[in-house]
């Protein structure tokens, strides 16, 4: 007589799904409060950084080095959609109705203070017992994805200014893409508890 035992597996696999999905919400709703409480603050510390490498003409760094190579890529972005532009070192034009409109890319727009925003939820965000491997991943998943999300904003001031205007252009580089760099690091933090960051096993003894 053959007997069928139910297997208490599933049931122990959904739990611990459930308790994933707990503690992954938990973590990424710390990092989000963390986020609006240091925002303010983060305003404040950015404007002493520009000073600061203003001062130690760092900031020639980035204008020689980073803007040329964001330029290039931002109008790669540019000529796949149709629109016909140019890059230059520190600014881009395209043809807009038979004119060709050029705008400046600064040293500020090249998006190192969303590194440096990156950097300080990292160090809230790693403190757990997970492993070197993980961890690793999780910081190279988060400078290149930061690096990815600057060039996208940079198409789109330059996909608004040609297709509304300037003013459009600026407000969204203004506010709306500080929000978009918030809306990166929540789904940054969400993807790395959910899938990337792993706690370490402790040796029984």
């Amino acid at each position: 007589m053959l007997m069928f035992l139910r297997s208490t597996r599933p049931t122990h696999a959904s739990n611990m799904s459930q308790l994933q999905q707990k503690y992954t919400f938990q973590s990424v709703l710390l990092i989000f409060v963390f986020l609006l409480m240091i925002l303010p603050f983060f305003v404040t510390f950015q404007e002493f950084l520009t000073f600061l490498l203003m001062r130690l003409s760092l900031y020639k760094t980035f204008q020689e080095t980073i803007v040329p190579f964001e330029t290039v890529l931002t109008t790669d972005l540019l000529r796949f959609f149709s629109i016909e532009a140019k890059a230059y070192p520190s600014s881009i034009t395209f043809l807009k109705q038979g004119e060709w409109q050029t705008f400046t890319i600064a040293w500020n727009c090249v998006g190192w203070q969303s590194f440096i925003l990156l950097a300080i939820s990292l160090v809230t965000g790693l403190q757990g017992k997970y492993s070197f491997f993980s961890k690793l991943v999780t910081l190279l998943f988060g400078f290149s994805g930061t690096f990815l999300v600057t060039i996208l904003r940079l198409f789109l001031v330059f996909l608004l200014a040609y297709l509304s205007g300037p003013v459009a252009a600026r407000v969204f580089h203004d506010y709306l893409a500080t929000i978009m760099m918030i809306i990166w690091l929540l789904f940054f933090w969400w993807f790395s508890f959910r899938f990337l960051l792993h706690q370490t096993r402790e040796k029984q003894t």
